[in-house]
């Protein structure tokens, strides 16, 4: 037997929570993904969620790690506390006409829901061969910062705010079109 690692508990406690969240009727799961990358020894996990089947809204929670992080974890003395634990980014992707306005006000929404002290990258794709196509607005929020397992219980609080992205930002759109 061995004894998982942080990134491991910290996985485990975070799919408990969403699928609590599905298992109510409040979101569905939509995606799961658990990578494990032997060329750079990194983990990668990612589980996404909406709101209903027709929603255009989508949320990711994305946990990695490194070797790094690893290392740090299991020889503590080799390159400090301060490498040990895992990133995490929560990923919305909104699928909606193009609209200028609606690209500020879904960040500015996110950073009310987040808080505005993490960082927010937004990325917008479109089919340029297609002027009637909708496009993917693609907002990544970084928390700057790795999460240590002692902080297991702030994911409890990050899947209620996922699931509270899904809410606001699927009426955001609802009140675009």
């Amino acid at each position: 037997m061995f004894d998982p690692t942080a990134f491991e508990n910290m996985k485990v406690v975070m799919e408990g929570c969403l699928y609590d969240y599905d298992l109510d009727g409040e979101i569905i799961i939509t995606d799961r993904n658990d990578w494990v990358n032997l060329a750079k020894l990194s983990r990668k996990f990612e589980m996404t969620l909406r709101k209903n089947p027709r929603s255009k809204v989508f949320c990711t929670f994305i946990l990695q790690a490194d070797l790094a992080n690893l290392t740090a974890e299991l020889l503590p003395l080799s390159n400090g506390v301060q490498q040990s634990g895992a990133s995490v980014f929560i990923k919305t992707t909104l699928e909606h006409p193009e609209n200028e306005e609606l690209y500020k006000k879904s960040a500015e929404r996110l950073k009310t829901i987040w808080g505005a002290n993490h960082s927010v990258q937004q990325h917008i794709r479109k089919n340029a061969l297609n002027e009637h196509a909708h496009l993917e607005n693609e907002l990544t929020i970084s928390f700057n910062r790795l999460i240590q397992e002692d902080q297991i219980d702030d994911l409890q609080n990050m899947a209620e705010y996922m699931v509270k992205t899904v809410n606001e930002m699927d009426h955001l759109i609802r009140t675009f079109n």
